[in-house]
C-alpha cells in the first residue's frame, strides 16, 4: 500500500471514527462505514457522507419513506420495492451497500462539472459519485435525500422519464425535507 492510500485510510478511518462519536448510537446501529466503501478526497466531504448516510438511513425506516420504493419502476416495470424484495434487503440496510466515490473520478467528473449535479449514479449500479463542492453546499437533510435518490437509481430507476426534478419532489413528499 502506498504512503498515500495509508493516509487516506488512517484519515477515512479517523474521519468515521469521529462521524459515529457525533451521531447518537440509535442512528448508527446498521451504518458500516468501512474504509473501502466511502473513497471521497477530504474530510469534509467523508463526514457530510457519513452524515447524510445516517440521516438517509433513520429516514428509510420510515413507512411512509419506504413507499417511495413503490412509486418507481425499473426498466423491466417491476417497482423498486420488488427488486429490493428480491435482493432480500430492507431500504434501511441497503443504503449502506452502496459505495460512495469521489465525483472527480473518471466518467462522473464530467457530470459533476457540468450539471451542477450533487451526485450520480447509473441505474443498476452501486456506485454513488457525491459532486463535493455541489453536495456539500446542500443542507444536511437535502443531502439525505440525495443519497435516497441515488440509491433509487442503484435500484434500476432511469431518468428522463422521470425527472431528476420529479423523482427530488417525490423523495421529499415520502421522506421529508
Amino acid at each position: 500500500m502506498s504512503r498515500s492510500s495509508c493516509r487516506h485510510t488512517l484519515a477515512v478511518a479517523t474521519v468515521a471514527s469521529l462521524a459515529v462519536l457525533i451521531v447518537p448510537a440509535a442512528r448508527t446501529q446498521a451504518l458500516d462505514p468501512v474504509p473501502g466503501r466511502i473513497l471521497t478526497s477530504s474530510g469534509p466531504d467523508t463526514v457530510a457522507v457519513l452524515m447524510a448516510l445516517n440521516g438517509a438511513q433513520r429516514k428509510l425506516r420510515d413507512p411512509e419513506c419506504q413507499r417511495v420504493l413503490s412509486d418507481f419502476r425499473d426498466s423491466e416495470g417491476r417497482t423498486l420495492a420488488a427488486r429490493l424484495a428480491w435482493l432480500e434487503m430492507e431500504p434501511a440496510d441497503y443504503i449502506t451497500v452502496l459505495y460512495i466515490r469521489d465525483g472527480s473520478e473518471s466518467g462522473a467528473a464530467e457530470l459533476c462539472r457540468t450539471s451542477g449535479a450533487a451526485a450520480a449514479t447509473l441505474p443498476n449500479s452501486r456506485h454513488v459519485f457525491v459532486c463535493g463542492s455541489a453536495f456539500r453546499r446542500q443542507a444536511g437533510r437535502a443531502r439525505e435525500n440525495t443519497l435516497i435518490h441515488e440509491m433509487l437509481h442503484s435500484l434500476g430507476l432511469g431518468e428522463d422519464p422521470p425527472t431528476s426534478y420529479e423523482i427530488n419532489a417525490q423523495v421529499r413528499r415520502r421522506c421529508g425535507i
